[in-house]
Formats: C-alpha cells, structure tokens, sequence
C-alpha cells in the first residue's frame, strides 16, 4: 500500500506526466490493488505471473525499478542483486526499519528509500519528487556495480556457490 500511495502522491504532484506501474509476480495483494483509486495521470497493470524473460524486457524498458522489503528482519532477498545488476535507478519502500538489506541498499547510487509509519510525510514527498525528476534516465556503470557489491554480482555468486553432483550406473 505504501508504494501506491507513494506513486499516486507522486502523480498527483505531475498532472503532466503519466506513472505507469507494472507488478509482475504473485502474493496476497491482489484486492489492495485493484481497489486503490488512482490519480487519472496514473495506471496500474498488475501483470501477475509471466516468464522471466518478459520481466526482464520490462525492467530493461523501464525508468526506475522498485523494491518493497520484507516484513522479515535480517532477510536478505537475492533478487536485490538483480535489481542492482539492471544498473537502474531503484525506489526502495521499506516496510521494516530492521531489514537486512538496507546496507546493500544504502551503498547504490542512486536509490530514493522510502521510509515512514502513518501518513507520508512532506519532506519525503519533496525528496522524492526531486529523485524522480533527477534520475528519469540515468544508468550506472555496470563495472561499478561490480565493484561495490563484489561478493554478490551474479558471476562471483555463481563462482563461490556452484556445487556439482553426478550420478552414475
């Protein structure tokens, strides 16, 4: 709910653009969605479950990627990794002040996290709008997405975690 009421703000302050956002995946949020009322300069596609390469297209076409963090403290999701390989700007909506992957998200360059209990407050209203109107089309270097999460880029995972098992007649 955060993330729609942090978008909608963000449309209602932009009457000139259009927010779309896509949901790809499953989960039990299906009834919030459909029932949020948006903004008319604002849609809402819930894509549900679809092959990975038609997520990927996405993520490559869109602006700015978006997290929203578990309610699970400590957790760290690998899919943040991925976000952070796409080398695109990422909203971070954090549910919980204790989660585990703020650390990773802290150190990209350019991700607007998005913190608040009850009614979302001004500042990050401000903040936000800014982020937004800065990063409509920025990239970061894949090399130095490398070079800060080093232990986590996919080759150095795949590297460190590959195990084999052969069975044989």
């Amino acid at each position: 709910m955060k993330t729609l009421i942090l978008l909608a703000t963000l449309a209602t302050l932009n009457k000139n653009k259009k927010i779309i956002l896509k949901i790809y995946g499953g989960g039990d949020c299906f009834d919030i969605i459909q029932n949020f009322v948006c903004p008319d300069n604002m849609t809402i596609m819930n894509c549900g479950l679809v092959p990975k390469g038609i997520v990927e297209d996405e993520m490559k076409r869109a602006d700015f990627l978006i997290n929203i963090t578990n309610d699970l403290k400590t957790l760290v999701p690998s899919k943040i990794f991925e976000l952070f390989s796409k080398c695109k700007p990422i909203i971070n909506v954090i549910s919980n002040k204790d989660d585990g992957s703020m650390q990773y998200f802290e150190k990209y360059p350019i991700c607007f996290n998005a913190s608040w209990e009850k009614e979302l407050p001004k500042k990050i209203i401000c903040e936000f709008n800014d982020f937004i109107c800065k990063n409509v089309n920025s990239v970061i270097d894949y090399e130095k997405v490398k070079t800060i999460y080093k232990a986590n880029t996919i080759e150095n995972v795949v590297t460190n975690l590959l195990y084999y098992i052969s069975v044989k007649k």
